[in-house]
């Protein structure tokens, strides 16, 4: 599920925001979890839901507040096993941060 960025006071770019920007995207592998705020693009979130393979699992992400059902959700974000071993136990909401650099505009 995706939804339509709206952005925040926080939020730093690299290039020049499109007049017309409508969507952002970044590569799942590229989400981080930052141990505490205070960098820009870092948002709190919570996981609405996992999907699990033998070696990674998805991270379905809802910022800004607690999702209200599995299919609420803004991220998704792909962590190897072991990472997701350390993240699991982390109380909420995590820090999500989105790297600039990684960030991908889109328009219509």
């Amino acid at each position: 599920m995706s939804r339509p960025w709206t952005g925040t006071a926080s939020s730093k770019w690299i290039d020049p925001i499109p007049a017309d920007l409508a969507w952002l995207g970044i590569r799942a592998h590229h989400i981080q979890f930052l141990k505490r705020p205070g960098q820009s693009n870092t948002f709190p979130g919570w996981v609405a839901m996992i999907s699990e393979t033998q070696h990674r699992v998805s991270l379905y992400i809802k910022l800004h507040s607690a999702p209200t059902s599995p299919q609420d959700y803004h991220l998704q974000a792909e962590v190897y096993r072991e990472k997701w071993d350390l993240l699991r136990s982390r109380p909420y909401p995590w820090q999500i941060r989105l790297d600039p650099v990684q960030l991908i505009m889109l328009t219509p």
